[in-house]
């Protein structure tokens, strides 16, 4: 039986436009459960770049009403 500390974590990859720490421009960062990484997984100049880099076969979820106002989409 899995246990909640060996279960796989939900991968999310979270779009995000013009954020505090990278205000000039588009970034992807990786999320991991509830923990994002520290490092983007990618940047770029537009959102169309960025999303060029999501890995294949993932869904967009896109955002919630309450999430902060930089993310874009979320992709799982």
């Amino acid at each position: 039986m899995a246990t909640r500390s060996s279960a796989a974590a939900l991968i999310l990859f979270v779009v995000y436009d013009h954020p505090i720490d990278y205000p000039e421009g588009f970034l992807i960062r990786r999320w991991s459960g509830f923990h994002p990484e520290k490092e983007p997984f990618t940047t770029g100049a537009t959102v169309e770049e960025v999303r060029a880099r999501i890995p294949m076969g993932l869904y967009n979820l896109g955002r919630e009403a309450d999430d902060d106002s930089a993310i874009l989409e979320v992709w799982a």
